[in-house]
């Protein structure tokens, strides 16, 4: 069997690389699917989604430098690819390259202005930059584009903790307590939001709805909610 298997994979053609690498990356075996990759691209160096995938495959595991060596490679052969672009703009975020992570969100949302992952994406990096407002706008646009979106990353549980904290930042207390509210809604146990939300309702002088939210935080788990209150 394991002859077999030998033998196949010799026979595997350049575009069966590649596949072989997405089937690996659907189990998490980013490393193994790099190595796929890596076949498909040194016979032909101008095979782009190879190199989407690997630079993908790279950022998993927090390669960032070859993440980003692959992505630019990539664009070198289709500048206009909005999705690439908006994997670049996130590789450039995680590496803090603040100033140049926008500049590829705002390319990939002018290719693509209905594109909810770019939207997202550029309101982690407003965030990061201290521009709250620009982040909650984008925020907004993000959840109105896909208010069901099927991976986690982008679930509005996430986007609206997010959006929760920035008004917290801001200090737009309702703000902040309608979109914690709306996490639980989601994800009902949900120890953070309970206890933001708890931050949200003192600041405004609602007392006992934050005790009550800081109590169901610390039964949930939450650390810091059960300092709290054995203060």
């Amino acid at each position: 069997m394991h002859l077999l298997y030998n033998e196949a994979v010799k026979n595997l053609s350049l575009n069966d690389w590649y596949k072989e690498g997405l089937v690996l990356v659907k189990s998490g075996k980013y490393r193994d699917a790099i190595s796929f990759y890596n076949k498909a691209i040194d016979p032909n160096p101008t095979y782009f989604e190879a190199y989407t995938a690997r630079g993908s495959a790279y950022h998993k595991i927090g390669d960032y430098p070859s993440a980003l060596k692959d992505t630019n490679r990539a664009l070198s052969l289709k500048p206009n690819s909005p999705g690439v672009l908006v994997n670049r703009s996130e590789m450039l975020w995680r590496m803090k390259q603040y100033d140049k992570a926008l500049v590829d969100a705002n390319r990939a949302i002018e290719l693509k202005p209905d594109f909810e992952r770019a939207y997202y994406i550029r309101a982690v990096v407003y965030l990061f930059m201290g521009n709250n407002s620009n982040a909650i706008e984008d925020f907004n646009k993000a959840l109105e584009l896909n208010e069901n979106p099927a991976t986690p990353l982008f679930s509005p549980a996430i986007v609206l903790y997010r959006y929760g904290l920035t008004y917290n930042q801001l200090k737009e207390y309702n703000g902040a307590i309608r979109d914690f509210s709306k996490v639980i809604e989601y994800e009902k146990n949900n120890a953070a939001a309970y206890y933001n939300r708890a931050h949200s309702n003192k600041q405004i002088g609602k007392n006992d709805e934050a005790l009550s939210d800081l109590k169901k935080a610390a039964q949930l788990g939450d650390v810091r909610a059960q300092k709290a209150i054995n203060k």
